[in-house]
C-alpha cells in the first residue's frame, strides 16, 4: 500500500523561549547601561544616521524659538546697558540706557540669595508621616547636614552658578541647573546654563514633557582630548574637527572653543518599536558623533508578560526655574525683561531727547553779517542767551 502523507504537526512555542527574549532585551539595556559609550558598539552607517537626525531636530528647536531669540538679545542689551554710538542727520547724539531692568534684577538677587543660601544650612528636611521619637528628623538633619557641605564646598562652582542665576533669571524670565556626575572630574557637577546655551522647543510645555533637550557646549581642544583619553569620546584624531567654527568668533586661534550638540533624547536603537532614552553627542560643524550614553536606570525599565518593553523612567540632569510663566504657555517664560522692556526704552528715550536738547541749546548758531561796524577797539559783552540787533 503507498505511504499515506504525513501531516505536519505543530508544536507550541515552549515559555521558556518567551523568557529567554525578555532576558535578551534586559540583557541589551543592562549592557548599554553598563557602557560608557554606547557608539562603541554600534556600525558606521547607524552613528552618522542619528548624528544627523541629532543636528536636523537641533535646527527645527532652534528654529521654533527665532522671535524669541531676538527679543531676548535686545532685553540682554538693555539689561547690561550696552554702550553704542548712536547719530541722528551725521552728527552724534546722546544714548544713555537708564538702568530699570537691571535695577529690578539686583533688587530680586539681593532678596533671594540671603533666602537660599542661609550660612552653612542650604539642604533643610521634611518629615512625611509620624516621627514620635524624632528619628526621622535627626536623620533628615544627618542628611542635609552632609548635602550642604557637599554643595559648599564639593562643588565649587555650585554657589557661583546660584549667584549668577539670580541675576539672569529675572531679566530673561528662565534659567537652568544641570546636575550631574563628571567621569571626566569625577565629581558631582551642578552648573549654571544660560537659556541660549539650552535648545528646547518653544512650545515644549515642561522640560520632562519634552521630545528633546539640546546642550550647547563648548570644549577647547585639550578638554577634547581629555575626553578621548578618558574613554568618554571616541577615540579619534582631533584634527578630524577642523577649524573652530567662526560664528561667534572675529578671529579664531587653536585654543578657540569646538561647539558640540549635548541632546538629551529618546531613539529606538534596537529597532524594537519603542524609542529608548539616550544622551547623543555631536559636533555641530562637522555633524560628528563622539558619545552616546543611557539616560535611565534599570530599575525605571518596565516590561509586560510578552517580553516587551511597556515603559523606561529617564533620568533628567536639567532643572527649570521660571520667573513667572508666560500668557502664551511658552516654554522659557516672562522676567522683567518683558515687563519693564516698553517703559525702559521710553525712559531712555525722553532721557536722550532732553540731553541731546540740552546739547543743541548750549551750541546755538546764527548769521554774521560781513557789514557790521563796531568802531576801533569797540567791545560788546553778552549775557548767557543774550542777543543783540545790528544793522547789516
Amino acid at each position: 500500500m503507498p505511504e499515506q502523507p504525513v501531516e505536519p504537526i505543530e508544536v507550541e512555542e515552549e515559555p521558556e523561549t518567551q523568557e529567554q527574549e525578555i532576558l535578551s532585551i534586559m540583557d541589551q539595556l543592562e549592557a548599554r547601561h553598563a557602557m560608557t559609550n554606547i557608539a562603541e558598539d554600534l556600525k558606521q552607517d547607524i552613528i552618522d544616521t542619528i548624528a544627523a537626525k541629532v543636528v536636523e531636530d537641533y535646527n527645527t528647536d532652534k528654529d521654533s524659538r527665532n522671535v524669541w531669540e531676538e527679543s531676548n538679545r535686545e532685553l540682554m542689551k538693555l539689561a547690561k546697558l550696552d554702550s553704542e554710538k548712536k547719530t541722528y542727520a551725521g552728527e552724534r547724539v546722546a544714548n544713555v540706557k537708564y538702568p530699570i531692568i537691571t535695577n529690578a534684577a539686583i533688587q530680586f538677587a539681593a532678596r533671594a540669595y540671603p533666602e537660599i543660601i542661609k550660612g552653612s544650612d542650604v539642604v533643610k528636611p521634611k518629615v512625611i508621616g509620624e516621627d514620635p521619637d524624632g528619628q526621622k528628623a535627626e536623620r533628615g538633619k544627618r542628611l542635609c547636614d552632609h548635602m550642604s557641605y557637599q554643595l559648599l564646598n564639593d562643588m565649587p562652582d555650585w554657589e557661583d552658578g546660584v549667584d549668577q542665576m539670580l541675576f539672569t533669571l529675572p531679566v530673561v524670565g528662565c534659567a537652568f541647573k544641570k546636575t550631574y556626575y563628571s567621569a571626566v572630574e569625577s565629581q558631582n557637577i551642578s552648573e549654571m546654563v544660560f537659556p541660549d546655551d539650552l535648545v528646547v522647543h518653544y512650545h515644549a510645555v515642561s522640560l520632562e514633557k519634552a521630545s528633546r533637550i539640546t546642550h550647547i557646549i563648548e570644549l577647547t581642544r585639550n578638554e577634547v582630548v581629555e575626553r578621548i583619553r578618558s574613554g568618554v569620546y571616541l577615540d579619534f584624531d582631533v584634527e578630524e574637527l577642523g577649524p573652530p567654527s567662526q560664528e561667534d568668533n572675529d578671529q579664531i586661534d587653536e585654543d578657540t572653543p569646538h561647539k558640540f550638540l549635548e541632546q538629551h533624547r529618546w531613539y529606538d536603537i534596537d529597532k524594537d518599536g519603542y524609542q529608548e532614552p539616550y544622551i547623543v553627542t555631536v559636533h555641530q560643524a562637522t555633524q560628528k558623533l563622539v558619545r552616546i550614553s543611557a539616560r535611565f536606570e534599570l530599575k525605571g525599565i518596565e516590561t509586560n508578560d510578552k517580553g516587551e518593553i511597556v515603559r523606561i523612567k529617564p533620568t533628567h540632569y536639567f532643572t527649570r526655574f521660571l520667573f513667572m510663566p508666560a500668557p502664551d504657555g511658552s516654554f522659557y517664560g516672562m522676567g522683567f525683561g518683558s515687563l519693564l522692556h516698553s517703559i525702559n526704552s521710553a525712559t531712555n528715550t525722553a532721557l536722550n531727547q532732553l540731553l541731546d536738547a540740552g546739547t543743541l541749546s548750549n551750541r546755538q548758531s546764527g548769521f554774521l553779517g560781513r557789514g557790521i561796524q563796531l568802531g576801533r577797539g569797540a567791545s560788546l559783552k553778552f549775557q548767557s542767551g543774550e542777543w543783540k540787533p545790528v544793522q547789516t
